[in-house]
Order: structure tokens, then sequence, then C-alpha cells
């Protein structure tokens, strides 16, 4: 164990491995703060290490800034995000959202999801989607518009069943 070494020292251009520096236990140096890239920390495989262990932000994660970084598996949560509307493109799901203690399913929209990312019209309903969305978002071939249709229409007060397009343009 060493310490006085903190923030960031080139270890990987002094030609130490990640397995070398991970071990050392540096007290306030990160993987990162050594000078290893995401991808040397992902090669060097060390049970349990996470690219947020290793001192990596959520932003730093190659395909995140494209939607297809899969945050979770690196070890973040969706608190650790700058930024809530970016959750689904970053691999979290309606329960990784409504688990965390910051946000409730009502942040689910916000969040980035659809209507077809929810268990249920009841969960879609209660993140904000009217019955519209719901019926329209359930209908567009997600496989589980059978099994939800009559759920759709029990989520749904009749008042508000009257009051939708769906009905209206005689749809249901």
């Amino acid at each position: 164990h060493m310490s006085g070494v903190a923030g960031s020292t080139d270890l990987n251009g002094q030609g130490f491995s990640v397995q070398q520096v991970h071990d050392a236990e540096i007290e306030g140096l990160t993987l990162k703060g050594a000078g290893f890239d995401i991808q040397a920390v992902q090669t060097a495989q060390i049970e349990g290490v996470t690219l947020k262990g290793a001192g990596f932000s959520i932003t730093d994660l190659p395909g995140f800034e494209l939607g297809n970084a899969d945050a979770k598996a690196a070890g973040f949560s969706v608190t650790d995000l700058p930024d809530i509307a970016d959750a689904k493109t970053a691999g979290f799901t309606v329960a990784d959202l409504t688990a965390s203690p910051e946000y409730s399913i009502t942040d689910a929209r916000d969040a980035g999801f659809d209507v077809s990312d929810f268990d249920g019209a009841a969960d879609a309903k209660a993140a904000g989607f009217n019955f519209d969305e719901v019926w329209d978002g359930f209908d567009q071939g997600t496989g589980n518009y059978d099994a939800l249709n009559e759920g759709i229409v029990l989520a749904f007060s009749p008042q508000e069943l009257l009051e939708s397009k769906t009905y209206a343009d005689g749809t249901l």
C-alpha cells in the first residue's frame, strides 16, 4: 500500500499494468488517474472493478454521446447521469429509474422512456401518458398489445375513455 500519490500520475506511461496499479492500492489514485483508458481497464478484466470504480465518469463511456452506452454494466446508476433525459439511451430501464432514491415513475417520460417501455398500462398512466398515448404505444407491434388491451381499458376511468381520440374516432 502506497500513499502520498494523489490525483493523476502516468503509471501507464511508466510501464505499469492495470493489474499492478490496481493491486498496489494507491490511496487517492484511480486507474483513470494512473493514465489508463477505458479499453485498457476492460481488457485487464479485473474481478470487481467497474469503470465507475476505475475513476471514469458516465460521460466517458464509449457510445454515451451516440446513445448506446451500457452504463449499468459499467457500474453507474441513473443518479450518475448529468441529465436524466439520457437515462434510456444510457441503457437504464424504468425499473432502474424508479429504484433510485431521486426519481420516480413520474420522471420516466423526461428520462426518454415511451409507453412500450412499461410493464403495463397502469404504469404508463402513472408516468403521465394519456389514454390515446397508451393505446397507440401498445398498438404499434410491440407484441404485448393483445395481453394489455384489457389492462389499458381498466387503467383509465370511463370519463378518460370517452374523452379520448381513440373513442371519438371509432377505434375503440
